[in-house]
């Protein structure tokens, strides 16, 4: 190869290098902060993780703009996955996407969504069991499918009106979740949304919410009574399957469809009460057979999610204490009714031993 033609290529290499560097790719990592992004390519970043995980503080800051100036607007895939150290995490405002499985398995015991943010990926908190408490921004607009699964820890959950599509399982098994209020705006729940949330006995929908998807209450053990408000047009399908405790359900006179199986296996349910007319009911789909109905129900008004929140908190606390009362009552039951066998039992052996000693005493 001539020198000419090496000096050339060698040009051509160096005026190409600063071009690719621009078209996305891991950055390298900030040594002085321990963090690690992503190029877009286009003046912002994901943050993408730690360089060493061990070395984190428990409660991590992330800045809005890193050490090249770009801007961070997300948080990449499986950047903290399994992450075991960071037990609370300060997004900057300016993030707008959270990556599937950004924070799965992590250690977080409560977070703050950033006010711009507008999508949480597939899995992104999955399994996060330690994780308390999500404060949810005002512009997020769609939860991926198993967002929140598994996040045994969770006890409150206020999501906001800007939903307007939320996937499926993306609370299915959080063991501990009491209470859910639904802000007015969301118009469509997710299938198996909250399937296996045990101890959900609590949950607020909004008028204009019209499609509940397939399973979404199934397993909910706790639930006993759901009001649906004005707008709701179908229920997708064994909705409450096996909501052992549930008792009846308020619905408007804008259903067509109830579901198939949608109140299968629920042993207590005994009443739909119907905002419409006996003839109206007579048009709705998949109506269950031999339950009471009461027709021209008055629907309840929303409550604002202060009241709601309020009174949950008073209903879930005092659950314990009911609790303990029946148990000391049983205690007490069981006590008395061995204290009272025990008694019987000697009086019945001292009877016997005096008949015996009385015997004794004629004959001689």
């Amino acid at each position: 190869m001539s020198k000419s033609l090496l000096c050339l290529c060698l040009c051509c290499v160096l005026l190409i290098l600063p071009l690719l560097s621009g078209c996305g790719g891991e950055v390298p990592e900030d040594t002085s902060t321990n963090l690690l992004y992503i190029s877009n390519g286009d003046g912002t970043c994901s943050f993408a993780g730690l360089m060493d995980p061990d070395a984190a503080p428990a409660e991590l800051r992330v800045p809005r703009v890193n050490y090249r100036r770009e801007t961070v607007t997300g948080v990449a895939t499986a950047a903290m996955y399994l992450n075991s150290t960071v037990q609370r995490i300060l997004l900057p405002d300016t993030v707008e996407e959270i990556g599937e499985s950004a924070f799965h398995g992590s250690s977080l015991i409560d977070i703050d969504l950033p006010e711009h943010l507008t999508v949480i990926g597939k899995g992104a908190f999955q399994s996060c069991t330690s994780l308390k408490y999500v404060g949810f921004g005002s512009r997020v607009s769609y939860i991926g499918e198993s967002a929140f699964e598994g996040c045994s820890a969770l006890t409150f959950v206020q999501l906001p009106g800007s939903l307007n599509r939320i996937d499926m399982f993306a609370f299915m098994e959080c063991e501990k979740l009491q209470a859910v209020y639904v802000e007015s705006g969301v118009t469509a729940l997710g299938d198996f949304m909250f399937k296996s949330c045990t101890s959900l006995s609590e949950i607020c929908l909004p008028e204009g919410l019209r499609e509940v998807g397939y399973g979404t209450f199934q397993n909910c053990g706790k639930l006993t009574s759901v009001v649906f408000r004005k707008g709701l047009a179908s229920l997708g399908g064994s909705t409450f399957e096996s909501c052992a405790m549930l008792s009846s359900i308020t619905i408007p006179d804008t259903v067509t469809d109830l579901g198939p199986s949608s109140f299968a296996d629920c042993g207590f349910f005994s009443e739909i009460r119907y905002a419409g007319t006996e003839t109206g009911y007579t048009l709705v789909k998949n109506a269950p057979e031999g339950v009471r109905t009461a027709f021209g129900e008055r629907i309840p008004e929303q409550p604002d999610a202060e009241t709601f929140f309020g009174r949950s908190r008073k209903v879930n606390a005092t659950v314990p204490v009911l609790c303990l009362c029946a148990a000391v009552c049983v205690g007490f039951s069981v006590f008395w009714i061995l204290r009272y066998r025990k008694i019987r039992a000697y009086r019945k052996e001292a009877e016997q031993a005096s008949g015996k000693g009385a015997g004794h005493g004629r004959r001689r």
